[in-house]
């Protein structure tokens, strides 16, 4: 943009108004930025240029609610049919742990942005007890941004026993690569995400307003199925 307007590039694109430009949906936004792009720097180089604008609209066009106010979640947002990405995470004893560890299992991954509230509390004891009634085939992971300490403090009080539970503290890695990461706060927003053997992702829920519960019951059913 130059002097509110776009720079004439070859004959390309021509002067308009920026709001005018604005106006334009997605899709015709690429379409131009293409077109005068590649009049530069030719097409490969467009596609990969097109290619990251695509994956921070991505990125940056997703939000939820925290207590009625909007907040934006940041990192590649997770969709059904996708490999899904493996992480490291942190145990209990401070170790590095790879997502790789549950692989051929059917895994419910379980998000929440910290033990210490109790709509979180609540999470991890469902999901606690409906992991005993789901069989040797499938896993529940739980992760948040807590410290390993606080993790297994909360564990211990609550008896919590049959699910995993690791923080994402250090590099946010899960939070980043499966979309969870609230921008401000620097804490992962409430969801489940549910995993095949394959390393597919089944189901998806970000939980609109991350005060309230995910929705177990379909997850669980998800889960289910695919353990047959």
């Amino acid at each position: 943009l130059v002097g509110g307007g776009i720079l004439d590039v070859r004959g390309g694109l021509g002067s308009h108004d920026s709001t005018e430009v604005l106006r334009h949906d997605s899709q015709q936004m690429d379409v131009l930025l293409f077109q005068a792009l590649t009049n530069i720097v030719g097409d490969d180089t467009v596609i990969g240029i097109v290619e990251f604008i695509q994956k921070n609209r991505r990125i940056m066009d997703h939000k939820v609610t925290f207590g009625g106010k909007p907040v934006t979640l940041v990192g590649n947002r997770c969709k059904v049919g996708e490999t899904a990405p493996v992480f490291t995470v942190t145990d209990a004893g401070l170790q590095p742990v790879s997502s790789d560890v549950f692989h051929g299992k059917v895994r419910i991954y379980s998000i929440f942005p910290s033990v210490d509230t109790p709509v979180c509390s609540l999470q991890n004891i469902r999901f606690n007890r409906e992991a005993s009634k789901l069989g040797d085939d499938v896993v529940v992971v739980s992760l948040s941004v807590d410290l390993p300490f606080a993790q297994k403090r909360f564990c211990a009080a609550e008896g919590i026993d049959r699910v995993h539970v690791f923080s994402d503290y250090r590099e946010l890695d899960f939070g980043m690569k499966y979309g969870f990461v609230i921008d401000s706060l620097r804490l992962l927003a409430r969801g489940v995400v549910v995993v095949d053997r394959e390393d597919v992702v089944r189901y998806v829920e970000y939980v609109p307003e991350v005060t309230h519960e995910p929705d177990y019951e379909k997850a669980l059913a998800v889960a289910r199925e695919l353990a047959k």
